[in-house]
């Protein structure tokens, strides 16, 4: 696992706030390493589809939290904690589509029968 320094991610989180052009790349850049070991933990015993494994978790969490735009990060630990949270989010709403769609797959089947007429 790399470490990244906090002073460093902190004064990065500080360039994002003050608009400075760039500033959301070299963030992701410095904490891409750290953010994979953290989606490995997310995802260790998930029995989910691959499709969506460590890099494309990883990649889908930068994507909302660039969406997020989120200026109130307080520091490293704190951008981290929302990007572990919103990791868990993306896995429980992916399990809860994947539910959803064999609970409507048996629920199509069930009244796809022919039920007799009386």
């Amino acid at each position: 696992m790399s470490c990244v320094d906090q002073g460093t991610v902190t004064q990065l989180l500080l360039n994002l706030r003050q608009g400075v052009p760039g500033a959301m790349d070299s963030l992701f850049s410095r904490v891409y390493e750290n953010l994979r070991d953290v989606a490995r933990r997310q995802r260790r015993g998930w029995d989910g589809h691959q499709t969506l494994n460590t890099t494309a978790l990883v990649h889908e969490v930068c994507l909302r939290l660039v969406d997020q735009r989120e200026d109130d990060w307080e520091g490293r630990a704190h951008f981290m904690g929302v990007a572990a949270r919103a990791m868990r989010r993306l896995l429980v709403d992916h399990a809860r589509r994947k539910k959803a769609r064999k609970r409507g797959e048996m629920f199509k089947r069930s009244l796809s029968r022919k039920e007799p007429r009386w």
